[in-house]
Formats: structure tokens, C-alpha cells, sequence
């Protein structure tokens, strides 16, 4: 029988159906939508008009708890580097593009979202080609440096949204261990977060 660590190693990524329990996937939701309400912060060159942010305590929190179970998964010895979650509104779209260094060893987990009145809809994450719904507290873990990852146009209603956080690690066996803590002097410090004017070099988009 394959592991998850063999099939990662396949692969070079992997889905996991119960990342984080229904209680956190609920709190962790709460929270990012009270965010957006109340301390909307302007969106990213990736999703300009969604609430975003990088370093957030409770996903920071969240990065940290994750980090061993994450270690089992994939089979790697693990340093967290940073958090970064958005509140996707309709009419987003997530470019086709890999991530900085810092991003070597990712995680995409779904929160929550509410897509109106649309029945079935899936909005799928495209990783390597590979389209992959996921539910609330469901996760992707790839590499984020290597392959290619994108979205399709969230086609909702307008007060449809979406709630996903990342997760970034690199390997401590791997060529990328300066950027342990996103080169930060811990976790929990506050750095600054690409703005939508900012030029796209953390990301590397295709096409850019």
C-alpha cells in the first residue's frame, strides 16, 4: 500500500480530505469573514479586489499546530516560513503561476464559502493541471515552487465568497533553508504584504 509520504513523492503533491477539525474550519471562517468586515485590507496583484493578508496571529497559529501532521503526510522535516489567507468575492480569478522560495513545501485549505444559490458548483484548484475541489477543512499540499497552480474566474453571485488560507514551509534538508520564517526573526511578526499596485516579482506568473 502506498503512503501519503511515497505518493507525495510521486506526485509532487497530494489532497487530504480532514486537514483541520469541523470546529477550527468554523472558527477559522468566522474569523476571516469579521476580517473583511471590519478591517478590510485592500487585495494582492493575484485577487485585486479580495480581502487578503500575510502573518495574521490566528493563521500564523494555525501554521504552527499543522506543522507535524504535515511532517507525516509528506515525509519532510518541515519550517514554517509564513501564512497568508484570502476572502475570495465573485468575479476573482487565480493566475496560473508558481510561488517565491519561500512557498517550497505549500498547503491551499479550503475554510468555507457560500456560492449563492448555485447548487453543485465546485470552484477547483488547478494544480499541475490536475483540477481538485475541496471542502471545507480539506487541503492541498504541494510543491509551490515547482508546479504551476491557478483558478478559474469565480462565476457567482455577488455576494458570493470563498475563504482559503496558505500555508508555507520549506524542507530543512532542502537548498531553501534561509528563507525559515520568511527571514523573519520569528513567527508572529508582522511583515509587509504585496499591495495591488505592487510589481509581481514574489510570484512568478505566467504570461507577466
Amino acid at each position: 500500500m502506498t503512503t501519503t509520504a511515497e505518493q507525495f513523492e510521486k506526485d509532487r503533491y497530494i489532497k487530504i480530505e480532514e486537514l483541520i477539525p469541523e470546529e477550527l474550519v468554523e472558527t477559522c471562517t468566522l474569523y476571516a469573514k469579521a476580517m473583511e468586515k471590519f478591517n478590510f485590507k485592500d487585495g494582492d496583484p493575484l485577487a485585486p479586489n479580495s480581502h487578503s493578508d500575510k502573518d495574521d496571529f490566528l493563521m500564523e497559529s494555525l501554521l504552527v499546530m499543522l506543522t507535524p501532521k504535515l511532517e507525516q503526510i509528506t515525509g519532510l522535516s518541515l519550517c514554517p516560513t509564513y501564512s497568508y489567507y484570502r476572502v475570495y468575492k465573485a468575479g476573482e480569478k487565480l493566475i496560473e503561476h508558481v510561488d517565491r522560495p519561500a512557498c517550497e513545501i505549500s498547503v491551499s485549505l479550503c475554510l468555507g464559502y457560500d456560492y449563492g444559490d448555485k447548487d453543485g458548483y465546485k470552484w477547483r484548484i488547478s494544480v499541475n493541471g490536475n483540477k481538485i475541489a475541496l471542502k471545507p477543512g480539506e487541503g492541498v499540499i504541494y510543491r509551490g515552487t515547482e508546479l504551476p497552480h491557478s483558478r478559474p474566474t469565480l462565476q457567482c453571485s455577488q455576494k458570493s465568497w470563498h475563504a482559503q488560507v496558505f500555508l508555507h514551509y520549506v524542507d530543512n534538508n532542502g537548498p531553501l533553508t534561509d528563507y525559515k520564517y520568511d527571514k523573519r526573526p520569528g513567527l508572529y511578526y508582522k511583515t509587509a504584504r504585496p499591495t495591488k499596485a505592487a510589481v509581481r516579482n514574489p510570484i512568478m506568473v505566467k504570461g507577466s
